[in-house]
């Protein structure tokens, strides 16, 4: 029920900042596609609403890789799918002309992943008790975009983590969201305006 109630209020946040952007946005607003490297791989598409802010959505396949306390070695979990709304705001203004944001902004990237769905799951995902279903997360992020030319950029980002796991063990299934570990996700985008 609170799940159901935070998306509802994420969906109503979305709605109001494309309205706004709708409104008092400015001529020649356009999208940009985007290739997205690192942590997440994927495409993304953004769209600018006015001249501070913008939406992307993005389709991606997560890399699984990170730090394993008990053994002091890297851990695999495989490529997870996964779907991302991310709106942003940026702290320099788009001018007239400009075809892209340029500069420092901050996001919240909302972020569903499909963990049943893992490609190439490791060995210990494969072989544990533990079903892992699906993963919702929120993720605030500061980054930086940078123009590569006049109708590309690269935009570099690192954001912490938030998230609740749904998964099932022994026919129980119950939210998991693993106290004391603390997930950093980092964004590296290049991107063409259309």
């Amino acid at each position: 029920m609170v799940i159901m109630m935070n998306i509802r209020l994420v969906i109503l946040g979305l709605m109001a900042l494309i309205l706004g952007g709708k409104l008092y946005g400015q001529e020649g607003s356009r999208g940009r596609l985007g290739i997205l490297l690192g942590g997440m791989n994927g495409v993304s598409y953004d769209y600018s609403l006015n001249s501070h802010f913008e939406v992307g959505a993005s389709a991606l396949l997560g890399l699984g890789l990170g730090y394993d306390n008990a053994t002091g070695g890297v851990s695999y979990s495989g490529f997870t799918p996964a779907l991302e709304v991310t709106p942003r705001y940026f702290f320099s203004r788009r001018q007239d002309g400009e075809l892209f944001h340029k500069g420092a902004y901050l996001s919240v990237r909302f972020e569903g992943q499909m963990d049943k769905w893992t490609l190439f799951p490791s060995r210990a995902i494969r072989e544990s008790d533990r079903k892992y279903q699906y993963t919702l997360a929120f993720v605030p992020t500061f980054g930086w975009s940078i123009p590569v030319g006049e109708r590309s950029f690269v935009r570099l980002g690192a954001g912490i983590s938030f998230y609740r796991q749904k998964s099932i063990e022994a026919g129980v299934t119950f939210w998991d969201t693993r106290s004391g570990t603390i997930p950093i996700q980092l964004e590296m985008t290049y991107g063409i305006a259309l």
